[in-house]
């Protein structure tokens, strides 16, 4: 059980977590107008300083609206004086929900020693640690606060430049030029002030931001990580770090650490729908439904008008076999909200109704979505149909709907459906009729996106090889490569693609690679990693675009089987 460290100040509640306190710049009433960086240098040290506390989580806000919309629990607002050579901070911290002062914390010091003693003073007073910040030197410090509040680029890198060069080893001063060039100057420049500062003898908490910083430029996920990982450790108040580490977590495939993390993230932030909606998933990743049912309906009680929970709980339901339960949560979700995700709740849970058997009532729930669609005139509801057709059985009904649908169709539209057709030929051994299919799809390509599906798609029927010179991603290679060796049955070849693949792909399209890995793995005689990788059902596929989907369903109850996988009870 953690309490606030709040100097002066009790609470006959006690609170699981971290209490969250928005910091607001401090006000200005010197009467001296080249003072004014001294508000938001006094801020910035206090929020640094209380960094390192898990019982606090202090909020950087701009004003007392901001604390609202950040779900703070508490405002910390102030002012400074200057009076006979003294400079005093004066401050209130408001219990919001209860709207009134709780403590009126001050700190002051000699106007010749400059505003740190002076905020780490006041840090102390709300329970930081009062020697964190990692400068006490006035020159940097004025020039790194004016840098924070620049707008004007040149005028803000050499503000922080000066920062720098008056202090080498001031680690915030570092963080806060590399984030201001990254979105100004571009990586080049940022890269260039982090790998400067690797020399410097920084602070453990500004060199994992650093780390942090470095990784995501260089798109390396597992640095990315493990800097965030360190980070967290070093300032376990922070919700939002934990909910980026779980985050980062689920897309390496590591559930019960990403549990882990989000438990955290929820603890410090229990009205953080995004939290504990990756917390959902990640529980149902681990076989804990009634975890992931909890953490949900928590989610559903801190955003009681989104649709998002509902279906959530939907998912985390389909992922653990559970489909009629899941067939319910995704109808309430399109109740409560009939347009979210364009109304494919619907197409889920007509999917969920098909999974439990009853195909007459899952083409009900269909028409339903297919309305929808055409309600809202959505050009490709036709191939929805048409794919759905194929999805539960009536493959031939839905590759002449589809046939149909591309010959009239113009454009990327048509485009997408040739390129679906020719991966269904292929699957069903006409090569030459999905070559045709998928020429038809590449000439018709437009917009990035299609233009990927069609590549795809022609890779796949010449057996992987990329063909046709364009430049394309390592990534995209190695997806092109898997699935002619998937068409081909070439699966040893496969596996090291989609392990590859599985090892890079975001928490969202890793579950596509992981049926198709598994699916490779036991025609190669890997069962016990297929085992491991089947433990859960793939998510219906909602995006149009998505043309290799089709391979997961229902190709996933034959895998389960192999590998002693039975269908749970629904």
């Amino acid at each position: 059980m953690l309490c606030i460290l709040l100097a002066g100040c009790s609470s006959s509640t006690e609170k699981t977590g971290a209490r969250r306190t928005a910091i607001l710049p401090f006000e200005n009433l010197t009467g001296d107008v080249s003072l004014e960086w001294m508000g938001r240098a006094a801020s910035e040290i206090v929020i640094e300083s209380l960094s390192g506390s898990p019982s606090i989580t202090a909020l950087r806000v701009s004003s007392a609206n901001e604390a609202y919309a950040v779900r703070a629990e508490r405002l910390v607002e102030g002012y400074y004086t200057l009076v006979d050579g003294r400079l005093r901070l004066t401050a209130s911290v408001r219990d919001i929900e209860r709207n009134r002062t709780i403590d009126s914390p001050s700190a002051e010091g000699a106007a010749t020693s400059g505003i740190m003693p002076v905020a780490a003073g006041m840090a102390k007073n709300l329970g930081g640690d009062a020697n964190r910040f990692s400068t006490r030197n006035h020159t940097a410090i004025e020039n790194w606060a004016k840098g924070l509040a620049g707008t004007a680029g040149e005028q803000t890198s050499r503000l922080f430049e000066a920062a720098i060069a008056a202090d080498p080893n001031f680690g915030e001063a570092y963080v806060h030029f590399a984030e201001f060039l990254l979105g100004r100057a571009g990586v080049a420049a940022a890269r260039r002030i982090i790998e400067s500062a690797r020399s410097r003898n920084l602070g453990e908490v500004e060199r994992a931001r650093l780390d942090v910083l470095s990784a995501s430029i260089a798109g390396d996920a597992r640095a990315q990580l493990e800097a965030v990982q360190r980070l967290a450790s070093l300032t376990p108040g922070d919700a939002i770090l934990y909910r980026t580490l779980g985050n980062l977590q689920l897309s390496a495939h590591r559930y019960g650490d990403a549990s882990k993390s989000l438990a955290r993230a929820a603890e410090l932030d229990p009205a953080d729908p995004d939290a504990l909606n990756l917390l959902g998933y990640a529980r149902a990743y681990t076989l804990d439904l009634d975890g992931a049912k909890a953490a949900l309906e928590q989610a559903a009680k801190a955003a009681p008008g989104d649709a998002n929970p509902q279906d959530s709980l939907g998912d985390v339901h389909f992922l653990l076999g559970r489909f009629r339960e899941a067939e319910s949560y995704y109808l309430a979700a399109h109740r409560k909200n009939p347009s979210f995700l364009g109304s494919a709740t619907l197409l889920k849970a007509a999917h969920a109704r098909w999974m439990a058997g009853d195909r007459a009532g899952a083409d009900t729930i269909f028409q339903q979505y297919r309305d929808a669609l055409r309600q809202a005139k959505f050009p490709l509801a036709e191939l929805q149909a048409a794919r759905w057709e194929h999805l539960t059985g009536r493959m031939q009904q839905g590759m002449e709907r589809l046939e149909k649908f591309a010959a009239a169709a113009q454009g990327d539209i048509r485009s997408l459906a040739f390129s679906q057709l020719a991966v269904w030929k292929l699957a069903a051994g006409d090569r030459n009729g999905a070559a045709q299919s998928g020429a038809e799809g590449t000439k018709s390509a437009g917009n990035p996106a299609t233009s990927v599906t069609a590549y795809l798609a022609a890779a796949a029927i010449r057996g992987g090889m990329s063909g046709g010179g364009q430049p394309v991603s390592p990534a995209l290679r190695d997806y092109a490569s898997a699935y002619g060796a998937l068409f081909e049955k070439r699966f040893a070849d496969a596996v090291p693609l989609l392990e590859r693949l599985y090892g890079q792909s975001s928490f969202t399209s890793g579950r596509h690679v992981e049926l198709l890995l598994a699916w490779a793995c036991i025609e190669t005689g890997a069962l016990d990693r297929a085992r491991k990788l089947l433990q859960t059902y793939p998510l219906p596929v909602i995006q149009p675009e998505e043309i290799f989907a089709f391979l997961e369903y229902p190709r996933v109850l034959e895998l389960r089987k192999k590998v002693g996988l039975e269908t749970p009870p629904d």
